[in-house]
């Protein structure tokens, strides 16, 4: 982990890849490269002066963000040591490939299967919910950040082209009670959290009619493949595994991040029963698109098998 400050999302992942680790691999967490293990997992590479190969670096943020301590600078280096990049999506992989940087493989944040999962099982189902009356139901779900990265001013604008009277929100995460209290004021119906269990948060998903994602810069976020199991569509800057995931007019809407051209789409898009009917739809059929947490760590592993066979074949061929 190269320092010993806590990471929430680390502390998932990490758990994760214990949880489905086979019996083969030993993993454990450190601060430093310990002796006696054959394989690095550097998740904080910017943090050292030079890997250990053989080893596996992950790209756990959006390589063109502009804040100074995640500059694109500070990594390239370190990437260019690893035996293998694990990507989260294929914008990070493009990126990379224009620097020279081809080791690479995309695997995206998975979502919890036990607690993730669609609302409808069919869209046979789903057609026979036609002709709701109630308001739409936008889910704002990530923590909120001093620098608004999360696109926070442009939720402010696009919520005063929207129509309270037609759509309502929900916010989970540390700080947006502050936004919440915004909303109100302009005159939304909003339920907010700043934290909750994550099975009561699974359950929010299945209550959404549409995941907001207004980010300016994401390496994931974990709250894509979350919607994407839980076949809700996504209202997304396709950035990040939303770029991966979501086809726009599909399982989804891609924002301009112009919000007075946005609430226009939004508003066309949802309150036209056919049109978001056909969201809800693709929303189920392209489900397929998000990976469990499972799946994502066997794929994690087989990098780690992958480099085990490179280096030993190099052993045995030198």
């Amino acid at each position: 982990m190269s320092n010993a400050v806590a990471s929430g999302i680390f502390t998932d992942i990490l758990g994760y890849y214990k949880a489905f680790s086979p019996d083969a691999i030993r993993q454990v967490e450190s601060e430093v490269a310990l002796p006696g293990y054959f394989i690095r997992h550097y998740h904080r590479p910017n943090l050292e002066k030079e890997l250990i190969s053989p080893c596996v670096v992950t790209v756990h943020h959006d390589l063109q963000d502009d804040d100074a301590s995640l500059a694109v600078e500070k990594f390239l280096d370190r990437y260019r040591e690893a035996t293998t990049v694990h990507c989260l999506n294929t914008l990070q992989q493009r990126f990379l490939a224009d620097q020279g940087i081809t080791n690479t493989v995309v695997i995206p944040h998975g979502y919890n299967k036990k607690y993730i999962f669609p609302k409808y099982s069919s869209v046979e189902e789903i057609d026979s919910k036609t002709g709701s009356s109630q308001k739409k139901r936008i889910g704002l779900i990530s923590r909120r950040y001093p620098r608004k990265v999360k696109g926070e001013a442009y939720i402010y604008e696009l919520a005063q082209h929207l129509d309270p009277t037609e759509f309502e929100f929900v916010l989970i995460g540390k700080g947006r009670t502050f936004d919440a209290a915004i909303l109100e004021r302009y005159g939304y119906e909003t339920t907010a959290y700043e934290n909750l269990p994550y099975k009561m948060v699974a359950s929010v998903y299945r209550s959404l009619d549409f995941l907001l994602m207004a980010s300016w810069f994401e390496g994931g976020p974990a709250n894509i493949p979350e919607a994407v199991g839980s076949a809700v569509p996504v209202l997304c800057n396709p950035i990040g595994m939303a770029y991966d995931f979501v086809s726009n007019g599909v399982n989804g809407l891609h924002l301009t991040m112009d919000p007075v051209v946005d609430a226009e789409n939004i508003s066309d898009w949802a309150l036209n029963e056919k049109k978001f009917l056909s969201l809800r739809k693709g929303a189920l059929e392209m489900k397929h698109r998000g990976i469990t947490w499972e799946e994502h760590a066997k794929r994690i592993f087989e990098i780690y098998k992958n480099v085990t066979h490179e280096i030993v074949g190099g052993f045995r061929h030198g």
